[in-house]
């Protein structure tokens, strides 16, 4: 049912005209940052390392982002399948990948997720043997997109972790570490076992609609998959290999400038620059991972140009991987155009 405010006389002019000003702040506040962030960095050097980039090197990195673009569908494909068991991982990598291609060019660091969402919703997922398609609910949606970054950030975090243990207390150390994580997983997931409700309670709640509310009913999707050791394993070995494999693309394009950052240091920076980008303060995280870069860059001891040359290459190289998922767009609307041809004919 349409929310009545919705009906309201001059509520869509208002609604439209708070998305205007939201986007227009979001567009000024970018540009600001990046002035400010370019300022500081030597502009002939920064030029002449993105003028004199290698093919080769760059082309392995944009490969291992679209494997990195696939494990990302995987860790959102398990999450699915536990709400909607005849979900497809080729339907659910389709409205990955379009998603992926809409956060590139939509003014908001969630304009993909809300895309991959309501193509979910469309289509639902298709049942086997000529039954009827199961249609998921927005709660469910909603949580598994939530639930997936949660994740992935949390990938991330932990990645810049064990790098930043290497770095300053040496390999014995972050190996102990990443031991204790992985013996406390059973002892987790016993204890989310317990906190865990019934299966069809998850993301169903009517009467959550408060931020409070939505919090704890991600805190039980969560506990529903950390109590499943046969979901949660696989939805962890995709999450991390997605952001493994994003984050060690960067390697090749520190490569393909010549840029001198240390291998390690790339471990430790790209997580921190995709922890910012998620803040929803710019368009794609613009400006705010350059602002970073020079932040960090005297603490690391490293040449803050070559810092915001990784940073504005990077994302030059996710947006043209992006573009990949127009694939699916564009065929879904012929397939959808046909189907409709053949109606008429028929």
């Amino acid at each position: 049912m349409t929310p009545i405010t919705n009906r309201l006389p001059g509520f869509g002019a208002a609604e439209a005209a708070r998305k205007r000003s939201s986007l227009l702040i979001k567009v000024a506040v970018t540009l600001v940052l990046l002035v400010v962030s370019l300022r500081w960095v030597r502009l002939d050097v920064l030029a002449a390392s993105l003028r004199q980039a290698r093919p080769g090197p760059l082309l392995v990195a944009a490969l291992m982002l679209v494997l990195g673009g696939f494990a990302g569908a995987a860790s959102w494909f398990c999450i699915l399948r536990a709400r909607l068991p005849s979900m497809r991982f080729r339907d659910a990598a389709a409205c990955h990948w379009s998603g992926m291609f809409f956060n590139s060019f939509l003014p908001s660091n969630v304009g993909g997720d809300v895309v991959k969402g309501y193509l979910v919703m469309r289509n639902g997922a298709p049942a086997p043997s000529g039954e009827t398609s199961t249609a998921p609910t927005w709660r469910v949606v909603v949580m598994s997109l939530l639930l997936d970054r949660a994740l992935n950030l949390a990938m991330l975090l932990g990645i810049g972790g064990f790098a930043l243990l290497i770095d300053r207390h040496g390999w014995g150390m972050a190996v102990t570490a990443a031991g204790a994580v992985l013996v406390a997983l059973p002892l987790v997931s016993m204890a989310a076992r317990r906190c865990a409700v019934p299966a069809h309670d998850v993301s169903e709640g009517s009467d959550e609609t408060g931020w409070r509310d939505a919090v704890r009913a991600l805190f039980r999707a969560a506990c529903a998959f950390a109590g499943a050791p046969r979901r949660l394993v696989p939805l962890l070995l995709a999450a991390l290999a997605s952001q493994v494999l994003k984050t060690w693309s960067n390697l090749f394009i520190i490569r393909a400038l010549g840029l001198a950052i240390p291998s390690l240091t790339m471990w430790m920076v790209i997580p921190l620059f995709g922890v910012v980008s998620a803040l929803p303060i710019s368009i794609g995280g613009l400006g705010v991972r350059e602002l970073t870069a020079q932040a960090v860059s005297g603490p690391l001891g490293l040449d803050n140009t070559h810092l915001v040359a990784l940073s504005l290459a990077g994302h030059a190289l996710v947006t043209a991987v992006s573009m990949l998922g127009a694939i699916p767009l564009l065929t879904r609307r012929r397939n959808a155009g046909g189907a409709r041809d053949q109606a008429m004919r028929c």
